[in-house]
């Protein structure tokens, strides 16, 4: 087996050290250095930058790894019961020689048999663009959150559900209308009720079963306690993602001005002095597809850095900082996750028009079933607090050519991940009302045959005491 790795055999040796991974000793992590590989879709330097952040929010250690020379990332060499079997990188990751690669492979069907895979970053899967301007106004947070507790909307549909609420207790409390039969006990103390007629004295009552969670004796057959908890649970619940949507909804609208439709009417802005960029490094992808991109908007923006070159800070905490200090600064990295997560709060969001750039997603494969890639795979989830949308499928097609799937001859695969859209809403609004009302009904049925029972019982012993 280690003859199919090309010579990328690992400096410490065979076997796992005693202990906890990533704890007691440090995931082992490659960094292949070599440039991007067009065939095999390697991109070390993103998957490099959100890989350490994920392993970094999972508070583990890793050890990186150079392997100067990559002769292969991962060719299928074989099968093996089923199995197909890799070389290079992929190899060692299918083996356990490695953890981690810091590069991500198009996510193919044959490669998601052998391997699993992170939890995906889709570039422009937020649709709020490519680049951050400060925020002028309150901050982007506390303004969302409070449109989201005090929307109009959201308290409608909280009163609404109330009030169909109560309007179906009431209705059961009155349910002898259907009937046709005084059910209340005058011995209990409640006002007697004309057959027919609904008795609004009810009201009372159905307050008491919200506060006592049953009224009275549970022969009375009035709404029991367990209904009300799931009709109220499944309200929250609807409530809860409703609220949740309209939070997300704002939270990625521009708030302190019109967003930049493309490059073409960024880099006007840019060498006028209206704006400036502002960077950690030139190194960011951005500045790598601007460098080699071709087309007017990418000459115009590479003259426009030329005439107002961006600021370079080696430091993202400072870089943070310039940019809210300074509402000309602009950080043309939504790329960087990191940066993102820590300026959201801060700054508004403007865009550039996913036709400028081309659309990227990463998804860091490991060991299949592996304990640790799972770990990782959830703090990469958690980096993110929103998915807008990411989609049921996904298409393995890179910038330079659709050679990933055409790999393992597969052009698109599906996404396990779900969607949350309005849609969503609606399904959880249907199911919480459907069950709601199923449950309402058979309450009721069972209330009315109760009482029926009860009824007949009564008349029996009657009868029996009066010797018929």
């Amino acid at each position: 087996m280690n003859d199919s790795y090309n010579g990328l055999e690992p400096p410490w040796g065979p076997g796992l050290p005693p202990g906890r991974p990533g704890v007691d000793w440090p995931l082992r992590v490659a960094a292949a250095q070599a440039d991007q590989d067009p065939v095999n879709c390697a991109h070390p330097g993103f998957a490099a930058e959100i890989l350490h952040l994920a392993l970094k929010y999972a508070e583990l250690d890793y050890e990186l790894i150079p392997f100067p020379v990559v002769e292969s990332w991962g060719d299928i060499i074989g099968e093996n019961n089923g199995t197909w079997i890799f070389d290079g990188l992929l190899g060692m990751l299918q083996n356990g020689t490695l953890d981690f690669v810091m590069s991500y492979y198009g996510m193919t069907e044959v490669r998601t048999t052998t391997l699993d895979y992170t939890f995906p970053y889709q570039l422009n899967q937020l649709k709020f663009g490519y680049v951050m301007q400060k925020q002028n106004s309150v901050s982007l947070s506390s303004a969302t959150l409070l449109y989201g507790m005090f929307s109009w909307k959201v308290w409608l549909a909280f009163f609404g559900v109330l009030f169909f609420l109560m309007i179906m207790l009431l209705l059961t409390r009155n349910f002898k209308v259907w009937a046709k039969k005084d059910i209340v006990s005058h011995n209990h103390g409640h006002h007697p009720v004309t057959v027919g007629k609904v008795d609004y004295s009810a009201v009372w009552d159905v307050f008491t079963v919200f506060l006592e969670q049953h009224h009275g004796e549970p022969s009375e057959g009035v709404l029991s306690g367990n209904l009300v908890i799931l009709i109220i649970g499944f309200t929250c619940l609807f409530l809860h993602t409703m609220y949740e949507g309209y939070l997300v909804t704002q939270m990625f609208k521009s708030s302190s001005g019109k967003p930049i439709s493309g490059l073409s009417e960024l880099a006007p802005l840019i060498q006028d002095g209206t704006f400036q960029l502002i960077s950690y490094g030139l190194g960011d992808i951005f500045f790598t597809i601007l460098e080699h991109a071709e087309g007017e908007q990418f000459d115009a923006m590479r003259k426009a850095i030329r005439a107002n070159p961006p600021i370079l800070i080696p430091d993202i905490d400072q870089v943070i900082a310039k940019i809210v200090e300074d509402p000309r600064l602009i950080y043309p990295g939504a790329y960087e996750i990191a940066i993102y997560s820590q300026i959201r709060d801060k700054c508004s969001l403007m865009f550039v028009s996913d036709d400028d750039l081309p659309e990227m997603w990463i998804s860091i494969p490991y060991q299949k079933y592996s304990r640790i890639g799972s770990m990782v795979s959830a703090a990469m989830a958690g980096m993110v607090d929103y998915m807008l949308y990411i989609g049921d499928e996904y298409t393995a097609i890179e910038q330079r050519g659709d050679k990933c799937a055409g790999l393992d001859n597969l052009q698109e695969g599906k996404n396990p991940l779900a969607i949350k859209h309005y849609y969503g809403l609606l399904i959880v609004g249907m199911f919480g009302s459907g069950f709601a009302l199923l449950f309402l009904l058979t309450e009721v049925v069972f209330a009315k045959w109760r009482k029926d029972k009860n009824a007949k019982q009564k008349i029996i012993i009657v009868q029996q005491k009066r010797g018929f």
